[in-house]
């Protein structure tokens, strides 16, 4: 059973030590790691032939006071040459602990469970739990006693661990999740519609795998010099769709189309079915024999067919709307 401070305690110790005989100052705050307090916890300058436990110290992370009449009666009792000359209310004794939180449970586990086989770029989750108090002289990790997983991909977990106390361990019950991660390409800043974009407005960032939505950007994409197609918010994953080439191609305007095989280069006039910009594909339309054929746009109204590209039909109404321009054939 915990003892208190008090003078009927330091009565009943069987501790009767002759005086020390030399003035003395009290710590009016003192912090002990110790399981009990020591005379020379209190007092300044206590020789070790007269040192001797004066009771428990508080419980792990608490504090209690010792009040001036007590202080009083401790020195005399030891015969501490001391005087409350500075009207010392007490002194405060204050247990200090290692504690035990989300950030050290959550290496604990992250180790665990990565034996286990948890995905190394997986993000753990740990549902809240009280921070547990250990000794500060407790510096490994508390002792496992049982994991369970379970879910279908066995990625939810409950964890029973032993944490080291005083007077006995402490129990510790975690339970969570963990979900992998995958690599995103994220706005740093909002970027206005209609603007070029730098790599600088983008980072790459490790976020659960389910908040990628379908169709982003891979990471690996080459953005530099790229238009946003809309504005896009601080911190959202950037969509394939949301940036393009600037166009350098308009529909309905006329292009030449380079047909290159082997060392033979063939070039032909023609219209622009789509807006396009440097990469992009379009459709380019030959009116004159009202047909059309998908090429890359490489420069300034200029167009790359790939070998062995089949020429197919416009529409009537595609054909009626270009008209006939007299082109040489694709």
């Amino acid at each position: 059973m915990r003892r208190t401070l008090t003078v009927l305690i330091l009565l009943s110790a069987g501790y009767w030590p002759s005086g020390v005989g030399h003035a003395a100052t009290v710590r009016p705050h003192i912090t002990i790691a110790a399981r009990h307090v020591l005379l020379s916890d209190i007092f300044s300058d206590v020789p070790a032939a007269v040192d001797c436990e004066l009771g428990d110290a508080p419980a792990l992370g608490a504090h209690y006071t010792m009040s001036a009449a007590q202080l009083s009666a401790i020195a005399a009792q030891y015969g501490i040459d001391w005087t409350n000359a500075s009207h010392l209310q007490g002194v405060v004794v204050t247990r200090s602990n290692r504690t035990l939180g989300a950030d050290a449970m959550t290496a604990v586990m992250t180790r665990l469970l990565t034996d286990r086989g948890m995905p190394a770029n997986a993000s753990l989750h740990i549902n809240g739990f009280p921070a547990v108090m250990a000794p500060v002289d407790f510096t490994g990790e508390p002792t496992l006693i049982r994991l369970d997983l379970s879910g279908t991909r066995q990625d939810h977990f409950a964890a029973t661990f032993s944490v080291p106390g005083d007077d006995a361990p402490t129990t510790l019950h975690l339970s969570g999740f963990y979900e992998a991660s995958a690599a995103a390409l994220v706005a740093r800043r909002t970027i206005l519609a209609g603007l070029p974009v730098t790599t600088d407005a983008f980072e790459i960032r490790q976020v659960p795998a389910r908040q990628i939505p379908e169709g982003a950007l891979p990471p690996s994409s080459d953005i530099d010099g790229l238009v946003a197609t809309r504005t896009i918010p601080a911190g959202q994953t950037v969509l394939t769709a949301e940036l393009e080439h600037p166009v350098t191609i308009r529909h309905g305007t006329p292009v030449v189309a380079v047909y290159t095989v082997d060392n033979l280069r063939i070039t032909a006039s023609g219209i622009a079915m789509d807006d396009g910009g440097i990469g992009d594909i379009v459709h380019v339309a030959n009116p004159s024999t009202r047909t059309q054929v998908v090429g890359t746009v490489i420069d300034h109204a200029l167009v790359s067919i790939a070998p062995g590209m089949t020429a197919t039909p416009l529409s009537p109404q595609t054909a009626a709307t270009i008209g006939r321009g007299g082109h040489a054939p694709l």
